[in-house]
């Protein structure tokens, strides 16, 4: 995993799409938010009532 700043992104970001593209895992940071922004840790797990309202399903 590769972590780029905003500034390299703007400027490659054709390259960049094509690294991932390939498999790379790339992070794009925001330097200016360092400390200011908490993640959980789930989340990247999706709430299984939300996929029944995208899905539509009730």
């Amino acid at each position: 995993m590769r972590v780029v700043n905003m500034h390299e992104a703007k400027s490659q970001l054709s390259k960049l799409v094509e690294e991932v593209l390939a498999g790379e895992e790339i992070i794009i940071a925001f330097g200016d938010y360092e400390n200011e922004i908490y993640i959980p840790p789930d989340f990247d797990e999706t709430d299984e009532e939300i996929i029944a309202l995208f899905e539509g399903k009730k």
